[in-house]
């Protein structure tokens, strides 16, 4: 440990019972102790107060008065930023790095911080982009990847709604793959400029910087990190929806491993302290980089379930998952999304077979009114892959140093027909029709690897970590009445109304894949 973190580590003790159970003692902090107020005034482009605005140091959590004055009496030690959650009635602000701006940086020289909110009417209708996991780096091309597929995409996207409703977007974490050197080139991939749309970010795991010799604390570690983005802490609200950006990530900055995914007591008193000041009728949604059931955030769901709908959306798993859960008579989703990257940029497809991409979320008067998943280069209605398990016979694959697996569709015989439907959950309905007739009101679902992508990750591409072949829940199979059909079409209907459907059937021929030389 050099001395400069040794001298550090003395002056932090003193300030260890603010922290509550989420990291050791720590170093690196900018101020060196300082705990000087921090006050300020928020005011309307016209010059008129903005009260009840919530400020916040990352620590504590005040409110404007009539005013439009605050007061943070004392602020954090470990404090880099002052700021404010946007509120309904307030334009989203984009500053000179493209990123939304919602926050100043603190000078250990001045007290005073100021804000100016521009007013706009309430968005009662609005789109959210949820942005898994674009983990660049230089050697997987991802930022040039990004930009012209990631990007062009989400572009492209946006512009074929026309004006029907404002988009925004936010990035669930791992924007790089241990690469913090690569943070200026990433806030111009995920520029408004870029996008067409503001981005905001959440913070992952490989947004941590770490060090094996001398293991950097999870506080310092994200220095880089909000040097770039802002603070990792942070809340929005659009029309009726209040939307709840939290750091789930605890790091002991070792390796890239070394961290849990969990909501800290410091994260939690900050979430609590924010979610207080929210009308119960209201809409939460909770963006963080790792999805967390009911038995891992058992409190967060509980306080959820008190306003009028909520959602959790994450990334991290590189595959599309989800889990639906009843608290307290409430129904909360929680959606890991796929991923911008699919697998380190390997190919367009993520490890559960799906094609790699982002979500897209659609509120009406606080409601949930669509939820698609929008495969990058792909039409919104492309939803679903079909296959002929006779098209693809068993193999054996030997992933690291573990004994071979054996990889196939786990479905009876070769009369069955397997479908990847990425996005569905158990309230989606479905319709199976062989030859022109219906025959089947119902798919049957069984979690199982997607053998198509399983085949290409490890046997046309050599890939050789389990990231490649996740056993997903969004795979379904029915027995054909008919072995010798002609025609069999699958329909799926989601349940905001989208009705998706496909015909074609996938095999492994080099024609269904993506072109291997290309990635």
């Amino acid at each position: 440990m050099n001395i400069m973190r040794k001298i550090l580590l003395l002056a932090i003790f003193s300030v260890m019972p603010f922290l509550g159970a989420c990291e050791k003692p720590s170093s690196g902090i900018d101020f060196g102790g300082i705990d000087a107020p921090v006050t300020g005034k928020i005011v309307w482009s016209d010059g008129s107060p903005a009260s009840g605005i919530q400020v916040s140091d990352g620590f504590t959590i005040v409110k404007t008065g009539q005013d439009g004055r605050y007061s943070i009496p004392k602020r954090s030690t470990y404090a880099c930023w002052v700021y404010y959650s946007i509120p309904a009635g307030a334009k989203v602000a984009v500053g000179e790095n493209g990123l939304p701006l919602f926050y100043k940086k603190l000078d250990p020289k001045k007290t005073e911080y100021d804000f100016k909110l521009e007013r706009i009417a309430e968005e009662k209708q609005f789109r959210l982009l949820a942005l898994g996991d674009p983990q660049v780096k230089e050697k997987n091309n991802g930022i040039s990847r990004f930009n012209a597929e990631t990007a062009k995409d989400i572009r492209d996207y946006v512009a074929s709604k026309g004006v029907d409703m404002p988009t925004y977007a936010i990035a669930l974490g791992d924007l790089v793959h241990n690469e913090w050197n690569l943070y200026p080139e990433v806030t111009r991939m995920l520029s408004a400029e870029n996008l067409s749309v503001p981005c905001f970010q959440a913070i992952g795991n490989h947004d941590h910087e770490f060090s094996a010799s001398d293991p950097i604390p999870d506080l310092v570690g994200q220095r880089k990190y909000e040097a770039a983005m802002g603070p990792v802490n942070y809340s929005f609200d659009r029309g009726a929806v209040h939307i709840l950006v939290l750091d789930n990530i605890v790091h002991q900055g070792k390796n890239e491993s070394s961290c849990k995914e969990e909501l800290c007591e410091r994260v939690m008193n900050w979430a609590r302290t924010d979610l207080a000041s929210v009308p119960k009728e209201k809409t939460v949604i909770v963006c963080m980089h790792a999805g967390m059931e009911y038995a891992a955030a058992q409190e967060l769901y509980e306080i959820l379930a008190t306003f009028r709908e909520a959602r959790l959306i994450a990334g991290h798993s590189h595959y599309i998952h989800y889990a639906i859960e009843k608290v307290a008579g409430k129904t909360i989703h929680m959606d890991d999304v796929g991923t911008t990257n699919g697998v380190d940029w390997c190919a367009t497809v993520c490890g559960g077979g799906e094609p790699m991409g982002y979500a897209s979320y659609e509120f009406s008067d606080g409601h949930v009114t669509s939820h698609v998943y929008k495969g990058t280069g792909l039409p919104e209605t492309c939803q679903i892959r079909l296959y002929h398990p006779a098209d693809f016979p068993a193999f054996e694959y030997q992933v690291q140093s573990d004994k071979p697996r054996t990889y196939r569709f786990d479905v009876p015989g070769n009369d069955y027909v397997v479908a990847n439907i990425w996005n569905a959950t158990t309230e989606w309905t479905f319709e199976v029709w062989e030859d022109g007739v219906k025959v089947s009101d119902a798919l049957e679902q069984k979690k199982m690897h997607d053998a198509w992508s399983c085949w290409y990750f490890y046997k046309v591409l050599g890939r050789n970590t389990y990231s490649y072949s996740r056993k997903s829940q969004h795979m379904y199979f029915h027995k054909l009445h008919n072995p010798a059909a002609a025609a069999v079409r699958v329909v799926a209907r989601d349940p905001y109304g989208h009705v998706f459907e496909q015909t074609l059937f996938t095999t492994r021929s080099v024609a269904d894949y993506p072109a291997a030389p290309a990635y």
